[in-house]
């Protein structure tokens, strides 16, 4: 059984690799809604916004904030 999850694990894991290789940051960073969690680049450093909650109504990840 652990062979077979891990298994589908790598098919999963080779399937991102394969559709995000080459994402550029501005792909990277695009979300689909205003409000959603988002990776932003500040002077000095890549911050990240951190839920206060896990409802559905935060809106939508951006890519970056899933890779």
């Amino acid at each position: 059984m652990k062979q077979k999850i891990l298994e589908q694990l790598n098919i999963a894991w080779q399937l991102f690799e394969y559709h995000c290789n080459e994402l550029d940051d501005r792909e990277a960073m695009w979300c689909s809604a205003p409000n959603g969690l988002q990776i932003r680049k500040t002077e000095n450093a890549w911050t990240a916004d951190w839920p206060e909650t896990e409802a559905y109504t935060i809106g939508p990840p951006s890519i970056a904030w899933t890779k």
